[in-house]
C-alpha cells in the first residue's frame, strides 16, 4: 500500500503537481499525529486496566514485569508508566533485584524514546543496587548500557569511559557474550565519533571535489584513532563468530564496512564487508539491519563512482526502510536516493523523495515534540500525585499517631490492670504454696512425731531387755560366782558378753540415727574402688563366721570406682552382713558380689538363711518395719540397722531393695553411682 502511495506521489511531480504530491505526502502523517493520542491512551488504558484489576500486590508486580516483556508491542509512554508502578511496589516488597531489573527496563525505554538525560537516571540508580547486592554481570549489563546511551546522545568520550569499565568487568569474568556486545558498541561510538570530526568520504557528503584528497589523508591525519577503530571493529567482529550471534556479527559487518568506506585503499575491504552483512540479514530478515546495510553499499558505490548501480542499492535500500515502517530509516533511505539522483541529473525524482524526506522529518519532530509534552504532562501529573499523595501522608500520618497514642494509653491501662491481676495472682500463688509448705510441714511434724514415739518404744523395748539381762547376770555372778560350777560361770560370762554386744550395737544404731535425723552427720562423698572394703568386712567379720561355721566369698570387681562417702558405704555393708550372719544357719554361705552397667555398680549381699515372706520385706527398711527378731542361734537384733541403710542410700543417690523366698534365702543390693550426679 505504502508502495502504491509513493508511486502515485512520482507520477505527480512528473506530470508537473508538485504541491498535490506534497499534500498527498503530508495528509497521511497529520491523520496519523491526529489519531495517536487517541491510540497512545487506548493501548495505555488497556494495559493499565488489566494491572489494576490485580489487587494481591506480589501478583500485580509479576503481571507488570510480564506484561513488560511484550513492551514492544506498546507505546513507550504506556511502558514508562507500568515500570514505575512495578518499580512502587518492588519498593513497598522490598525486593531490590526486581527494582534494579525493572530500573534497567525504563532506562532503555527513556533511551529508546531520545530522553537520554531520564535514561541516565535509571541506568546509574540500578547499577548503584547492583552495586549493593554485588551481582557483577549485572553491572557489566549496566555499564554497556551507559556507554551506549551517552553514544546515542552524542557524548562520545563518557560512552567509551563507561563502555571500557564494562568490558573490564566482563573480562574479569570471562563474559565473552557480553565482551562481543561491549567492543560492538564501543566500534560503533568510536566510528560516530571520528565521522564527528569531520570526516569526508562518509555516504552522506556533498563536498565531492575534496573526496579524494581527503579518504587518502585521513589514514595519515587520524591515524591513530583508525589504529583504535580497527583494533576494536575486529575484535567486536571475531566474538560474534565465537558466540555464534548473526543479528550482532551483522551489526558489526555494517560498522566495519561504513568504516572501512572511510579510507581508500579499504574499498574492496568495504564491499566485503556490507556484502556479507546483506548476505546474513536477507537470511535471517533482518529489515533494520539491511537498510543500513544498502544505505552504507550505496557509498561504497558513490566513491567509486557507479551511480547505475548505487541507484540499484538505494531502491533495496529504500524498499526494506517501507517494510520496516521506521520512519527514521525510511527517511535515511529518500534522503540518500535523493542524493542518488542528483547526482545522475534526474532532478524530479531527487525532488520527490526530497519532498518525502522533509514530510518525514517533520513527523519525526512532531513525534518527538509531542512525546516530549506527553512527558512533561506525565511528569507534571507525577508530581502533582506527589504532592497529594505527600498531603494525604501527612494526613494519615496525623490519624496514625492519634491512633497510636489512643493504642499506647489503652495498652498502659491495659498493662496496670495485668500487673494488678498477676501481683493477686503471685500472692495467693504464695500463700497457696505457704499453706502447702505448712501443711507438709505439720506432716512431717506428724511423721516425726509418730517416728518418736516408735523410736520410743522400739527403745523401751529393746533397751529394757539387753538391760535387765545384764543386771540379772551381773547380780548372780556377783552373788554365786564363788560356788558356781566352771561350766556355768563359763556360760554366764558368754551370755553376759553377748548381751553387751547386742547393746552396744543397738546404742551405736540410735546414734547414727539421730544424728542422720538431726543433721549432724559429716557426709564426705569421693571416689573410691568398691573392692577396697572387701578386706576390712571380711576382718570384722571373721570370727563371727568362724564361731558360726558360716563361708564369707567377696568377689568384688577391682575397677569399679564408685562415687560415695566411704565410711556410711561401709556401714551398710556392716550392718547387711551382719544380719546375714544371724539369719544363716551354721554351715551356709554369705555371697559379696559387685555388678557395674553405664552409670551405677551394683553391690549384692546373699546369704543361704532361712529367708523371710512378702509381708516382712515390703515394710523392712521403715522405722519399727525391720522389727528385732531373733537369730538363727537366739541372736538379737535392734531393728534400726535397715531403717538406717535406706536413709545412708539415699543421702549418696543410691538404692537399697531385698529379694527374699522362705527357706532359700534373702539377697540385698545397693546401687551406687559411678560419677558425681548433678
Amino acid at each position: 500500500m505504502a508502495r502504491n502511495h509513493y508511486k502515485k506521489q512520482k507520477s505527480l511531480y512528473r506530470t508537473g503537481k508538485p504541491f498535490r504530491a506534497v499534500m498527498l505526502t503530508l495528509l497521511p502523517m497529520l491523520l496519523f499525529l491526529f489519531f495517536s493520542q487517541s491510540l497512545l491512551h487506548a493501548k495505555d488504558d488497556s494495559i493499565l486496566a488489566r494491572i489494576s484489576s490485580i489487587k494481591d500486590p506480589k501478583q500485580k508486580l509479576s503481571a507488570i514485569v510480564e506484561a513488560f516483556k511484550s513492551a514492544s508491542n506498546h507505546d513507550g509512554l504506556a511502558s514508562v508508566r507500568i515500570l514505575n508502578e512495578g518499580i512502587e511496589l518492588a519498593v513497598d516488597q522490598h525486593d531490590l533485584t526486581t527494582k534494579a531489573k525493572l530500573l534497567l527496563s525504563l532506562g532503555l525505554e527513556y533511551q529508546n524514546m531520545g530522553v537520554f538525560h531520564k535514561a541516565s537516571e535509571q541506568y546509574f540508580e540500578s547499577l548503584k543496587i547492583f552495586r549493593e547486592l554485588n551481582d557483577s554481570k549485572m553491572q557489566v549489563t549496566l555499564l554497556r548500557r551507559i556507554g551506549d546511551n551517552f553514544r546515542s546522545s552524542e557524548n562520545h568520550s563518557e560512552s567509551v569511559k563507561y563502555l571500557k569499565q564494562s568490558l573490564a568487568l566482563a573480562e574479569n569474568l570471562a563474559d565473552t557474550v557480553e565482551m562481543a556486545k561491549i567492543y560492538n558498541r564501543l566500534a560503533a561510538t568510536l566510528f560516530e565519533s571520528y565521522a564527528s570530526i569531520g570526516f569526508v568520504g562518509l555516504p552522506d557528503t556533498t563536498q565531492n571535489k575534496y573526496l579524494k584528497f581527503d579518504r587518502r589523508a585521513n589514514l595519515y591525519i587520524y591515524a591513530p584513532l583508525f589504529d583504535s577503530l580497527s583494533t576494536v571493529v575486529h575484535k567486536a567482529l571475531r566474538l560474534s563468530e565465537k558466540i555464534r550471534n548473526i543479528e550482532l556479527k551483522i551489526s558489526t559487518l555494517n560498522i566495519l564496512g561504513a568504516f572501512f568506506n572511510c579510507v581508500e585503499s579499504k574499498s574492496d575491504s568495504a564491499k566485503w564487508a556490507l556484502e556479507e552483512g546483506i548476505r546474513l540479514g536477507e537470511q535471517i530478515n533482518a529489515i533494520e539491519d539491511l537498510v543500513l546495510l544498502y544505505n552504507n553499499l550505496s557509498g561504497y558505490y558513490k566513491f567509486e563512482k557507479q551511480n547505475n548501480k548505487r541507484l540499484e542499492v538505494n531502491k533495496k535500500s529504500f524498499h526494506y526502510a517501507e517494510m520496516s515502517e521506521n520512519k527514521i530509516l525510511l527517511r535515511i533511505a529518500a534522503e540518500t536516493i535523493a542524493h542518488t539522483y542528483r547526482d545522475l541529473g534526474r532532478f524530479k525524482e531527487q525532488a520527490y523523495y526530497i519532498e518525502l524526506a522533509y514530510s518525514l522529518n517533520l513527523y519525526i519532530y512532531n513525534t518527538d515534540t509531542q512525546r516530549k509534552l506527553l512527558l512533561q504532562k506525565a511528569a507534571f501529573e507525577e508530581q502533582r500525585n506527589a504532592e497529594i499523595l505527600s498531603a494525604e501522608k501527612k494526613q494519615n500520618s496525623i490519624i496514625i499517631i492519634s491512633l497510636v497514642v489512643i493504642i499506647l494509653l489503652f495498652i498502659a491501662f491495659i498493662t496496670v490492670l495485668i500487673h494488678r491481676n498477676r501481683f493477686i495472682h503471685n500472692t495467693n500463688i504464695e500463700l497457696n504454696k505457704m499453706n502447702l509448705l505448712i501443711l507438709e510441714q505439720r506432716d512431717e511434724l506428724n511423721a516425726a512425731n509418730m517416728a518418736k514415739d516408735k523410736l520410743f518404744s522400739i527403745i523401751a523395748h529393746d533397751l529394757k531387755s539387753p538391760f535387765t539381762g545384764l543386771a540379772g547376770f551381773s547380780k548372780i555372778l556377783a552373788e554365786e560366782y564363788r560356788t558356781m560350777p566352771d561350766e556355768e560361770l563359763g556360760q554366764s560370762l558368754y551370755d553376759l558378753s553377748k548381751t553387751s554386744n547386742t547393746l552396744y550395737e543397738l546404742t551405736l544404731n540410735l546414734l547414727s540415727w539421730a544424728e542422720l535425723q538431726l543433721h549432724q552427720a559429716k557426709h564426705t562423698p569421693a571416689e573410691f574402688q568398691i573392692a577396697d572394703l572387701n578386706e576390712k568386712i571380711l576382718k570384722t567379720f571373721y570370727l563371727n563366721a568362724v564361731n558360726k561355721e558360716i563361708n564369707i566369698l567377696a568377689d568384688f570387681d577391682s575397677n569399679a570406682v564408685v562415687y560415695a562417702d566411704i565410711d556410711e558405704i561401709y556401714s551398710v555393708l556392716h550392718n547387711l552382713v551382719s544380719n546375714a550372719i544371724k539369719f544363716t544357719p551354721r554351715g551356709g554361705s554369705i555371697y559379696l558380689e559387685t555388678e557395674q552397667d553405664e552409670n551405677f555398680v551394683t553391690v549384692s549381699v546373699r546369704d543361704t538363711g532361712i529367708g523371710m515372706p512378702k509381708d516382712v520385706q515390703e515394710n523392712l527398711f521403715l522405722l519399727g518395719g525391720g522389727s528385732s527378731n531373733f537369730g538363727t542361734e537366739g541372736e538379737k537384733g535392734t531393728g534400726l540397722g535397715l531403717m538406717i541403710c535406706r536413709e545412708m542410700m539415699e543421702k549418696n543417690n543410691g538404692k537399697i531393695w531385698i529379694k527374699s523366698e522362705i527357706g532359700k534365702g534373702s539377697t540385698f543390693f545397693i546401687t551406687l553411682p559411678l560419677h558425681k550426679l548433678q
